[in-house]
């Protein structure tokens, strides 16, 4: 083999090795996504049955949430960020930073139900 050949090889795989770090990178924020709806969606669920058993009719904190989850529900999404809970006109909204961690831009996780 000549110096060129081993070059060349070399060079394909660090091309594979690059395109395949690109997918799991991806995947990963995927997967990320993912686990932080579902725990939203737990956290939305939890809220809702608060403001059902509660009679002050005010919004839930994350506070008055967390003991309704259980120990498996971790309260932060998946960049360990703290879930905002808002109410407005009888919907429940909660709502995660997103990867960038900044609230209020396209990636945040967005949530809602309606408590009538």
């Amino acid at each position: 083999m000549t110096l060129i050949e081993i070059m060349v090889v070399v060079i394909l795989m660090a091309l594979i090795a690059a395109a395949v770090g690109v997918n799991v990178v991806q995947a990963m924020i995927r997967a990320r996504v993912s686990d932080t709806a579902v725990r939203a969606r737990t956290i939305q669920s939890a809220a809702l049955r608060w403001m059902l058993e509660s009679t002050s009719g005010a919004c839930p904190t994350m506070e008055d949430v967390e003991p309704l989850l259980d120990a498996t529900t971790d309260p932060h999404d998946a960049w360990d960020h703290p879930f905002e809970i808002r109410c407005v006109e009888g919907s429940i909204f909660v709502r995660s930073m997103g990867p960038d961690g900044v609230m209020n831009t396209e990636d945040d996780i967005r949530l809602d139900r309606t408590h009538r």
